[in-house]
């Protein structure tokens, strides 16, 4: 077993980063200042020292994307979707690569192969989409006798506008003519981000020792406990963490290969142990969408049906007489919303009820339509 911090930037992720703020008006000074708004009294005077000299130098980053030719395919591969959350950037480019990206490689012309070969393979497969998350595509695999269904079947079950369906469509429908055309969007642009990168990979020797302090001192479930508010049950034996540059205040994790040995966990460059990013964090919004997730009579059922009792998605569906990709759809948006997290079992996934992400939920829902203290009484 080993647990280690990668000590240089992955340039194809800090590529599309760049590009995709870039594009989207996140300038260094505005990442900084909203970060620090959600969590400077959360900081140590050294940790503060660290992301002022790291944005004082990464102005010259932004310079690179001045270079590059207008196009409309820019912001056609880089403009922000719409996605009804404050944390979910996503952007065609992103799903593109972040799908099959190992979030390990750091050359870029390794990373860019091994990420369309992974790509290719894994859609000529018989997968299903299921969902969006962590700016990457969600697929699984076919149970046992499920009859594969449509792309257009699949991408209708994903909660997105329909513009942003139609481009995905195209993508997955063609997915090596799309490949080239984002990349000869973003090939001078590596070119040039790898040398900045690298000048400023001994700002960031500090950051890697304090992850890889971290990684020491924690089991990775407790790290991503403190950094997620999420109990996450993580059994791979090999653990890396990379820091990425551009990601800021960012995180993506999850297992790095269909065996789940190996568990790869991407950290922004503002991030420390103590800044949690909750995705359970509830303004009014995000209260009133997972109202609406609930809502849906079958979701509701299965919520109550894996209450009682754990159960895979073939199981529900018979149960329940729906598909078995419809079930997974249903799962993947609990599981998106944290009421439901998956195990797994001997051949299959297996989900259970999140119970306390359910409990503060409604905890949170009492105390904003009632008062923080409860309801009050009058006369």
């Amino acid at each position: 077993m080993w647990k280690y911090v990668v000590r240089k930037p992955m340039i194809l992720y800090e590529t599309i980063e760049t590009i995709f703020r870039y594009v989207n008006g996140r300038t260094v000074a505005k990442e900084k200042e909203e970060f620090l708004k959600k969590y400077g009294n959360q900081l140590s005077p050294a940790h503060l020292e660290r992301i002022e000299l790291l944005c004082s130098h990464l102005e010259e980053v932004y310079q690179v994307c001045e270079a590059i030719p207008e196009s409309p395919k820019l912001a056609y591969y880089f403009q922000r979707w719409d996605m009804n959350s404050n944390w979910l950037h996503v952007c065609l480019a992103k799903l593109m690569i972040y799908s099959f990206f190992d979030f390990y490689t750091t050359d870029y012309q390794e990373a860019l192969d091994r990420t369309y070969e992974d790509a290719t393979k894994s859609l000529a497969m018989p997968v299903a989409l299921t969902e969006i998350r962590s700016a990457a595509l969600e697929f699984r695999s076919l149970e046992p006798g499920e009859q594969p269904i449509s792309l257009a079947e699949q991408l209708d079950g994903i909660k997105i506008q329909e513009q942003y369906r139609w481009r995905l469509y195209k993508v997955l429908s063609d997915y090596p003519q799309a490949f080239n055309e984002l990349r000869q969007l973003i090939d001078p642009a590596a070119s040039a981000l790898e040398a900045v990168f690298e000048q400023l990979r001994p700002l960031l020797e500090p950051t890697y020792d304090y992850w890889q302090e971290c990684l020491e001192r924690y089991s990775i479930s407790e790290l991503m406990r403190r950094m997620t508010n999420q109990d996450l049950e993580v059994h791979a034996t090999d653990i890396s963490i990379n820091v990425g540059i551009m990601g800021f205040r960012e995180m993506i994790w999850g297992y790095g290969n269909k065996e789940e040995t190996c568990y790869r966990i991407c950290i922004g460059s503002f991030l420390s142990e103590d800044t949690c990013i909750d995705r359970r964090a509830m303004s009014n919004e995000r209260i009133c969408n997972l109202l609406k997730v609930i809502s849906d009579s079958s979701k509701f059922e299965i919520l109550c049906r894996i209450s009682r009792e754990s159960s895979y998605c073939q199981e529900i569906a018979k149960e329940m007489g729906l598909s078995t990709a419809t079930v997974s759809r249903h799962m993947g948006l609990l599981m998106d919303a944290g009421f439901v997290h998956p195990r797994k079992g001997k051949n299959r996934i297996c989900y259970d009820v999140d119970r306390q992400a359910i409990s503060e939920f409604c905890e949170t829902v009492q105390k904003t339509l009632l008062g923080e203290n409860g309801p009050s009484h009058c006369g």
